[in-house]
């Protein structure tokens, strides 16, 4: 399988080295391209030959990565964002999640989480810091319709996924099989009409829903819904 195309895009020059010198040491990983601002990442970017994966530094407010995230999207619209920031306030994080970016972290994320995010949204995944999940979890507080037609373990699977989980980490959590959690996943999908983890997200920006916390405790490995 070949690697895992990158690009690093960061306005600070000493943070940008250091994490070229980390990735371009994982075999599973081929930095592609490196820039010091969204603007020079945008006049090099092949929409052609694309990184799988950016990670994205916010920048300034006006002329930074995070306000960069739609032309990004719009050149590239496969292309898997993770925003490296240290705001965490929900107004940045919905703009964040708003203009296309698939992931948010903390900037001081340690680099081998960063891998791990990096790995993890390149399958599908929404790498999400604490912070930002318990941002995003504090906003829904509203009950919604659409929390009748989630079965307990669709809550479940939910409730990790807005914790930032990855499938791996959520089967982990409740004894079942990866491709069991991604059934799960594409449920609900389909319930809520959505047809990416991203969307997910936003579909509680969007709704301001909350959906009824799981029941304390585990659940009963491989139980039947009812």
């Amino acid at each position: 399988m070949p690697p895992l195309s990158l690009a690093i895009v960061n306005e600070d020059a000493a943070f940008v080295c250091r994490l070229s010198t980390y990735f371009t040491q994982q075999p599973t990983i081929a930095v592609v391209l490196v820039a010091e601002s969204a603007e020079a990442f945008l006049s090099q970017l092949d929409a052609a030959s694309a990184p799988q994966v950016v990670l994205l530094g916010s920048g300034r407010p006006d002329t930074g990565g995070a306000a960069a995230l739609p032309l990004l999207k719009a050149k590239c619209p496969s292309m898997e964002v993770i925003l490296l920031t240290d705001q965490h306030e929900w107004e940045p994080l919905h703009r964040a999640l708003q203009g296309g970016a698939t992931g948010y972290l903390a900037q001081s994320t340690p680099l081998t989480q960063l891998k791990d995010a990096v790995e993890d949204v390149a399958q599908g995944g929404v790498p999400l810091s604490p912070a930002a999940a318990r941002s995003i979890m504090g906003h829904f507080r509203t009950l919604r319709a659409q929390a009748s037609t989630l079965t307990r373990r669709e809550r479940h699977v939910l409730q990790g996924l807005l914790e930032g989980l990855s499938d791996k980490q959520l089967a982990a959590r409740h004894a079942l099989t990866t491709p069991t959690i991604r059934t799960y996943v594409k449920k609900l999908f389909k319930k809520l009409q959505v047809t990416s983890r991203a969307q997910l997200v936003f579909f509680h920006v969007r709704t301001h829903a909350q959906y009824p916390a799981p029941p304390s405790g585990r659940s009963t490995p491989r139980s039947v819904d009812r």
